[in-house]
């Protein structure tokens, strides 16, 4: 088994970032004479191969591999956190609202182009766009089939997500995509990723699980890897008191890339991270990265962790307890 760094660290730089998925994922497939694999305790690259691939790609197969400064601590003491989110304090239905049905454009799209709108106790049977800052969804329920059920251009901000189930269908590459937004109380289900997370965004008190496997009327259709919160660059992102629950699979509940950017400014703290190949990686580039008090389970393939560069470590514990090494 193994995690393969896949093409949407690519998609990334296209505006839509949704479609393009599939063609870049084969066209690297295609350039790789090589291949990066992760596996249980087994890595096995070719420099050659790597080396025309441009600097994105060597930057992810540096993960693990830097001389910067690193502060470890372990002062903490914890068993498994009793008031981690899920069914009963995330999405809408712990808020007591009923919910009125919400118009879908005729292209399958909900389109917000109205600054400081607010969508309340809604079910929204499509995907939404928001072309607008300051816009506020709550106490509300996003059914959606992707690619991105909830998706704001970067041009816009202020974007706030707060008790709010996404219920991803076939296709759903990500629940939540891409730049300033606050993600808060979020049931987070059915798609590919939980969040694809840019600059100044921040995700907090939500519950990431049971993610898409790929299948479409019983066919498969995708063979989708898994993260419950990835970055290709982003910096100012703040991961606080989320519950993500990805066991045994080949790719991480959170995962800090450097293919654009070099993310700085990152907080990942007192979250309940359940699998993964690594449960976090963190690529080697960046300054000011904060991996605290977060409570790991023994769900991974690999290793809890794969850092890379400068950060500081400290609290981090199994749920038994145990220190996590960083």
């Amino acid at each position: 088994m193994g995690m393969y760094y896949d093409a949407w660290w690519l998609a990334f730089e296209n505006e839509t970032r949704g479609p393009v998925l599939s063609f870049y994922r084969a066209a690297l497939v295609a350039a790789v004479t090589g291949s990066l694999v992760l596996g249980i305790g087994v890595l096995t690259f070719w420099p050659a191969a790597l080396s025309g691939l441009g600097t994105p790609i060597r930057h992810l197969a540096g993960i693990g591999n830097s001389h910067a400064t690193v502060t470890v601590t372990h002062t903490r003491i914890a068993s498994v956190p009793v008031t981690a989110p899920g069914p009963n304090n995330t999405g809408w239905r712990h808020t007591g609202v009923h919910l009125t049905q919400a118009a879908c454009g005729a292209n399958g799209e909900l389109l917000i182009d109205t600054d400081g709108a607010t969508i309340d106790s809604a079910l929204i049977q499509c995907n939404v766009r928001v072309n607008a800052n300051n816009v506020t969804i709550s106490r509300s329920l996003v059914a959606a089939g992707g690619p991105w059920a909830i998706y704001k251009p970067d041009a816009y901000t202020n974007l706030k997500v707060t008790d709010v189930e996404i219920n991803g269908r076939p296709g759903c590459q990500a629940a939540i995509a891409f730049s300033h937004y606050t993600a808060t109380r979020v049931n987070i289900h059915g798609c590919q990723d939980g969040v694809r997370i840019d600059a100044d965004s921040t995700l907090q008190d939500s519950w990431i699980h049971n993610f898409w496997d790929g299948t479409q009327n019983g066919q498969r259709i995708d063979e989708p890897n898994h993260d419950g919160v990835s970055t290709t660059g982003g910096s100012n992102l703040t991961i606080r008191h989320n519950r993500i629950d990805n066991p045994h699979s080949n790719n991480s509940c959170i995962a800090i890339g450097g293919v654009y950017a070099e993310p700085s400014n990152v907080l990942i703290e007192d979250n309940y991270l359940d699998g993964g190949n690594y449960s976090v990686l963190l690529a080697p580039y960046g300054n000011n990265r904060v991996i605290k008090d977060n409570t790991f389970t023994r769900n991974f393939l690999t290793g809890p962790v794969n850092l890379a560069g400068s950060y500081a470590w400290s609290g981090n514990v199994y749920t038994d307890g145990s220190p996590v090494p960083g």
